[in-house]
């Protein structure tokens, strides 16, 4: 687990298996975590599909129901576009980067965002 000094704001982008998959770690490691997607329903079903994986391990006695909530607490979804002017680190789930021309334009507008 991180310390709250340490946490960072995590950004996936795409609201899939992989990109929820990866939301709920970092979330679990004690990072707050932006999900964004094109398609709202997707970030909303994501959100669902994890608190059902993290009711399972709370009932696999793998974790608490405290930190479950935490994590959950820690979660946030938004569409792309309000998502970029919120976060501190970028992970791009395979469904929505398909290939490295987009990866590239995609990485070098969050960059001028940066910089803005």
């Amino acid at each position: 687990m991180t310390s709250t000094r340490d946490s960072i704001r995590v950004g996936v982008a795409g609201a899939g298996a992989m990109g929820s998959g990866i939301a709920q770690v970092a979330a679990q490691a004690g990072h707050q975590v932006i999900l964004a997607d094109t398609n709202p329903h997707a970030t909303a079903k994501a959100r669902s599909n994890i608190g059902d994986v993290l009711l399972k391990l709370v009932e696999e006695g793998k974790i608490s129901v405290a930190a479950r909530d935490t994590a959950l607490e820690r979660y946030h979804h938004y569409e792309v576009a309000s998502a970029a002017f919120q976060i501190g680190i970028v992970l791009a789930s395979a469904t929505v980067i398909t290939g490295m021309v987009v990866l590239s334009w995609l990485a070098a507008g969050l960059g001028l965002l940066g910089l803005a």
